[in-house]
């Protein structure tokens, strides 16, 4: 009985029917269907890597650089370098990092209403710290891809290492899923360029300006030559002043900050800051050094002694500020370039030395201009003022090679510019030296 029903099961598989094309042509479609899926999450896969190897390239290259001049002994290809930046900062020992969350609930949100200031790097705020009660500036780094992200390592990176009382201090940082914050002292009184440009109804007395540029001098020496290396501020005017409670100056964003190295004093850069503080030879080099901000300090020193912003409209046949101020001292009206809304309510040597001092400072030729050692020494009075020009010097740049000559003039001030375009860029050097001597 039972060789009867292996029998029967052995026909019934024999002649079991075929299978049919349409079964077939399923198995293939889902045969296809699986590779195709398969595929697909393959190629995603390969996206998500390659997308996040180019983000992790992008912080490390900035993020390699001031670290290496900041003493980072990680090498480029080790486990070390490869780590987050936000453990890499937190290894330079800097000051405390704070969560998103906590400093979005101090701005409350980022609210309008806490909005204190703005720039082209970033938003300031108010906020309160629950933790300890105290007040902060909170600054909001745009979400750029990469100058925000280089604004924000320059800051951290610097300021989070230096000390001194005319410095802004930072407080702490975060950097949590592309947002990058930074803390500072909450300075009462706001910047310096509120109370000389702005709408204020007080008038900034004169005590008050002559400390806050004598501030702003020892500042800038310090960075100059006070640290173990030396820095260039980049971006010195009075927006980028803040005064505390008791107007005291501290000089802040250091997002266009430069390290400089002792074997390379001008390290070439992207043409930044702003429009009438930047030297000129800037223009034509793309290299700053300390008497980029020696020029930028001048100018600042003009400002705060005339009460007018660089590019005043308001100024007979559209002249900048520098340009005003040496036509004054050319017509023996240095002291008419004063303030009138101090209404000669200042000290006379005073004035004329922050007259006189700041277009020392703009001289043309870097190599005229003093340093910020000596503009600190001539502010307290412990040195005298170099002997200032009969009228404003001349400076001749020329390009090589010279196949085509442009010439323009501002006021008084000329120069004669040649330039030409090779695969390697323009090469710029000094033609001529500043002449001292009145030019007719």
């Amino acid at each position: 009985m039972a060789s009867s029903a292996l029998s029967r099961s052995a026909l019934s598989l024999a002649f079991a029917p075929a299978p049919t094309p349409a079964s077939s042509s399923k198995n293939a479609l889902d045969l296809g269907i699986g590779i195709g899926i398969g595929v697909f999450f393959f190629l995603l896969l390969a996206v998500l890597v390659i997308t996040q190897s180019l983000r992790k390239f992008k912080w490390r290259a900035p993020a390699r650089s001031l670290l290496g001049k900041l003493g980072w002994k990680g090498k480029v290809d080790d486990e070390e370098a490869d780590r987050d930046p936000e453990r890499r900062l937190a290894d330079l020992k800097l000051p405390s990092r704070y969560s998103y969350r906590d400093l979005s609930a101090a701005t409350k949100g980022f609210s309008s209403k806490e909005l204190i200031g703005s720039g082209g790097f970033g938003e300031v705020y108010k906020a309160h710290l629950s933790q300890d009660g105290s007040t902060v500036a909170v600054k909001k780094i745009f979400e750029h891809p990469e100058q925000g992200e280089r604004q924000f390592l320059a800051e951290i990176a610097i300021i989070g290492r230096i000390s001194h009382r005319n410095l802004v201090q930072l407080k702490g940082w975060c950097y949590e899923k592309g947002k990058m914050l930074l803390l500072y002292d909450y300075m009462p009184n706001g910047s310096l360029d509120r109370h000389l440009l702005g709408k204020s109804e007080k008038v900034l007395q004169w005590h008050y300006r002559y400390d806050i540029v004598k501030g702003v001098a020892a500042g800038l020496f310090y960075l100059h030559e006070g640290w173990e290396k030396r820095i260039i501020h980049n971006d010195v005017k009075p927006s980028n002043v803040l005064l505390d409670a008791d107007f005291n100056p501290r000089l802040s964003d250091f997002g266009l900050a430069r390290l400089i190295e002792d074997s390379n004093l001008a390290k070439t850069i992207t043409l930044a800051g702003t429009l009438g503080f930047v030297a000129p030879e800037l223009h034509y080099t793309g290299k700053a050094n300390e008497k980029s901000d020696v020029y930028s300090f001048g100018v600042l020193l003009l400002t705060v002694a005339c009460g007018r912003p660089p590019l005043d409209d308001t100024l007979p046949d559209q002249e900048t500020l520098l340009n005003w101020v040496w036509r004054m001292q050319e017509e023996g009206r240095l002291m008419d370039a004063a303030d009138p809304k101090l209404a000669g309510d200042y000290n006379d040597i005073e004035m004329i030395c922050l007259l006189q001092l700041g277009l020392i400072c703009c001289y043309p030729d870097p190599d005229a201009r003093p340093t910020m050692r000596y503009c600190n020494q001539v502010l307290h009075g412990d040195a005298p003022i170099p002997r200032l020009a009969s009228s404003k010097p001349l400076l001749f740049y020329s390009m090589h090679p010279l196949p085509i000559s442009a010439e323009f003039e501002s006021g008084k001030s000329s120069f004669n510019v040649r330039s030409s375009e090779s695969s390697t860029g323009a090469m710029l050097s000094r033609n001529l030296s500043c002449e001292i001597s009145s030019v007719n």
